[in-house]
């Protein structure tokens, strides 16, 4: 497609997106996405691979020259509470792209050099665990925040919103007046929505969410889901952290603290991050879950790519898959993972893409580790 055309393509869709009032951040995405479709092209990467430029980097640089710093993205996604030795810091979680090492001690508030120099083995690695479970979940909701599915119906994105901006909430109200129980009821709400919002996704209508079964009650919001998609059981421990006994922790001091309001804040970005993260799987995955098949190739929620070696029968932990992932911003790794965890992935099919990743595992992984 040269230039001309794609500027031309450009101008009348980018004026059907600012009719649909979508978000200028999100529009390249959106364009992305509505080219591909019109052209009939399943899979596209969003960036160079081998120095010429993508459709997508085209799409971008139209959108940058047509709207300048309007374009600019916050350069942070989100901001996540951690206790360590009795105190509350708080990580900044970085919008980063590509081959990125992210040193976790740099993105937290108040680190001292002092204290950084003074930290155990077993604190660093859990700050690290910390980081990386809050930087994932971030990058899932900011990502769904961009670039809602197009399959998610009003109602749902609705709810979704307000959820995200419980989230949001929660955490600022944590960091400027320490309202530990302020915290708490605004992860139980951020949970509370988007486990409504997925019930909204799977035939349930407003009515029935508004009705006494439903109201601010996580375990029956669960059940429901789980009775409609058995995975959604992954979120019980996640749901019961963050459920609220009642709601008197909006009028009467409970005695809450830290430790409650970090674990619910914890809980309500597992919650949401979760479904946001299946709704755009399903969409990939015309909402079918996929089986983990030796020689198949899949991609996570994370556009991380995997070749499935092999998948072996475990009497203890039942199947387990040896998965290579590939070409990650150029790191590959050898993995395994139990085959009921495959709703984390969805099939890639492209005959091309399938070809580049099978070149890069014979090169690559096969001459350097013993996977069989």
């Amino acid at each position: 497609m040269n230039t001309k055309d794609l500027a031309q393509r450009l101008e009348v869709i980018d004026a059907q997106l600012g009719k649909q009032k979508v978000q200028l951040t999100a529009r390249p995405f959106e364009a992305h996405r509505t080219i591909m479709a019109e052209d009939g092209i399943q899979t596209a990467p969003f960036f160079s691979l081998a120095g010429f430029p993508t459709i997508f980097e085209d799409i971008n640089s139209w959108y940058k020259s047509r709207y300048g710093d309007r374009m600019c993205l916050d350069v942070n996604i989100g901001e996540k509470p951690f206790l360590l030795r009795g105190l509350v810091y708080y990580f900044r979680f970085p919008l980063a792209y590509g081959t990125v090492l992210l040193e976790p001690l740099n993105f937290i508030e108040g680190m001292t050099d002092n204290l950084r120099i003074s930290l155990t083995k077993d604190e660093m690695n859990y700050i690290g665990r910390a980081f990386m479970d809050g930087y994932y979940e971030f990058l899932r909701l900011d990502t769904f925040r961009q670039y809602m599915p197009k399959a998610l119906n009003t109602e749902a994105q609705e709810m979704s919103k307000r959820g995200l901006q419980d989230i949001s909430a929660a955490i600022s109200i944590f960091k400027t007046s320490h309202d530990a129980q302020g915290a708490m009821f605004h992860s139980q709400q951020a949970a509370e929505k988007f486990l409504k919002a997925a019930l909204l996704q799977n035939g349930h209508t407003l009515k029935d969410l508004k009705s006494k079964k439903f109201s601010h009650e996580l375990d029956a919001s669960l059940k429901a889901l789980i009775a409609k998609h058995e995975i959604f059981k992954y979120l019980s421990t996640a749901v019961a952290d963050v459920n609220l006994p009642s709601m008197d922790i909006r009028y009467e001091e409970l005695g809450h603290g830290d430790e409650d309001a970090v674990r619910s804040i914890y809980a309500a970005l597992h919650v949401s991050s979760f479904i946001a993260n299946q709704w755009w799987l399903d969409e990939m995955r015309k909402g079918v879950v996929p089986a983990l098949v030796s020689g198949k190739f899949y991609q996570n929620g994370m556009g991380i790519d995997y070749k499935c070696v092999s998948v072996k029968t475990d009497p203890v932990t039942g199947d387990i898959a040896t998965l290579a992932m590939l070409d990650n911003g150029g790191f590959d790794a050898v993995l395994r993972q139990n085959t009921k965890f495959a709703f984390y992935y969805y099939e890639i099919t492209d005959e091309k893409k399938i070809a580049r990743l099978e070149d890069r595992y014979q090169r690559v992984i096969l001459k350097r580790d013993n996977v069989a």
